[in-house]
């Protein structure tokens, strides 16, 4: 498990990519969900130490998340 591991969480998959793209190329190991669920999952799974998170997620509340 990476020290710089990030997990970005948003719907809007074009962001979600976009970012991912430029936060790798300054050193973080990044992996994506586009829902609360599959952030869960991730979260369990990886337990990243860095996170962005969309506020606004789809149906979900991003603060509750």
């Amino acid at each position: 498990m990476s020290d710089q591991q990030l997990l970005i969480i948003d719907d809007d998959a074009t962001f979600a990519r976009v970012l991912a793209r430029a936060l790798s190329s300054r050193g973080f190991e990044v992996i994506t969900a586009s829902n609360a669920d599959e952030a869960r999952a991730l979260t369990r799974r990886h337990q990243p130490r860095y996170c962005v998170l969309d506020l606004k997620l789809g149906e979900e509340n991003g603060l509750r998340l």
